[in-house]
């Protein structure tokens, strides 16, 4: 349970084996449903992507090539901005964007010190890189949110009860090291809603099955998979291991003072898409096999927009 090292059960090392599962359940799934799983960060703190392009993003999911792309950003510390891979320089300090016309010149987007950040919003994620590495020099960390789609979902998947997909969707994110929150659809948002305006209709489809108008659900409607989108946010909590000495007491009570050494990140929210996607194929792959060894035959699927 414990690693001098640091790598017992509490750490993110841990998870390469949920990666390495994950990766092979979304093979099978893509090939048997055309299944897609992404996820990215949408937000760092205080600092989210903007309300519309949020929901943008949630109703068409970018690749993980796009967001590779539109998340990495290059450093210029000596000239103080961070660019993206369109050319725009952001404020270091604070990740404002900057007017060409008077902008520094410095490293080129190809040679320069590259930011990973996975957040697919240039002007959101040079916010983010602009507070983590204000955060990296005060020795301290903070958390954030990852938002995580599933596309092509089969229609009837998960228990109406206990075992509800939602259910174990959950389960499998908060088993993830870090987490510490977890939402589908419109998650909190629809304790704030009307019924009128939460409630997704349906109509029919010319496949003969049934549509919803929309996806406030998150795709699930009673615990079981409406084949719409399954739309997830996880939140993930500041590191505890930080540089900062922190007062704290021994086993037997005595105070002590805890100082951590080491590398250590500001924020962990870049590293956690690849563990949030293995997660999810892996539930969504078990609930598709529960539900053909019940059913006997093919899995039905919505058709393609």
């Amino acid at each position: 349970s414990r690693a001098s090292s640091g790598g017992g059960r509490a750490s993110a090392r841990e998870t390469i084996g949920r990666v390495a599962a994950g990766a092979v359940a979304e093979k099978w799934l893509n090939q048997e449903y055309g299944t897609q799983v992404v996820c990215w960060v949408s937000s760092v703190m205080d600092i989210d992507i903007p309300a519309e392009e949020a929901r943008r993003l949630e109703q068409e999911p970018p690749t993980r090539q796009q967001i590779d792309e539109h998340g990495t950003l290059v450093e210029d510390e000596e000239k103080g901005f961070f660019l993206d891979y369109q050319g725009q320089k952001y404020s270091r300090e604070d990740g404002s964007i900057l007017d060409p016309k008077t902008a520094p010149s410095g490293v080129d987007f190809a040679t320069g010190k590259k930011l990973y950040t996975r957040c697919p919003h240039p002007p959101t994620a040079a916010r983010m890189a602009a507070r983590i590495q204000f955060l990296r020099t005060k020795e301290d960390s903070t958390g954030g949110v990852c938002t995580c789609v599933v596309t092509r979902v089969p229609v009837g998947l998960g228990e109406p009860c206990f075992d509800k997909l939602e259910a174990e969707l959950a389960k499998a994110m908060m088993s993830l090291p870090a987490t510490k929150a977890f939402e589908i659809g419109e998650g909190f948002n629809a304790c704030r809603m009307l019924g009128s305006q939460n409630n997704d209709r349906f109509k029919r489809g010319s496949d003969g099955l049934l549509h919803t108008v929309t996806n406030h659900a998150g795709g699930t409607l009673g615990g079981i998979s409406s084949g719409e989108p399954l739309v997830m946010r996880i939140g993930i909590k500041p590191a505890s291991s930080i540089s900062q000495d922190q007062e704290t007491c021994t086993f037997d009570g005595e105070p002590h003072t805890l100082s951590v050494k080491g590398r250590h990140d500001p924020c962990v929210l870049p590293r956690a898409p690849p563990l949030v996607e293995g997660m999810a194929a892996l539930t969504v792959a078990d609930a598709c096999m529960r539900q053909r060894a019940r059913q006997g035959g093919p899995l039905k699927m919505l058709p393609e927009a």
